[in-house]
């Protein structure tokens, strides 16, 4: 999740599963050109990876 914030900024939507459900939990972030990141945490314990990462041939745009 750190290196996508480093890299992207501040999602402009954060979609997360409710803190209630029980078992797999995700967060899925949605950026203004339409990119999403799905994050899920398989554990139970907060330790969210990364499940769609980006194509190879996404380019990153630095500021």
């Amino acid at each position: 999740m750190g290196q996508v914030y480093i890299v992207y900024g501040k999602p402009l939507f954060i979609e997360k599963t409710p803190s209630y459900t029980i078992g797999r939990k995700y967060e899925r972030w949605t950026y203004a050109d339409n990119r999403q990141f799905i994050f899920v945490d398989d554990t139970g314990f907060g330790d969210f990876r990364l499940a769609s990462p980006p194509m190879v041939s996404d380019k990153f745009k630095y500021k």
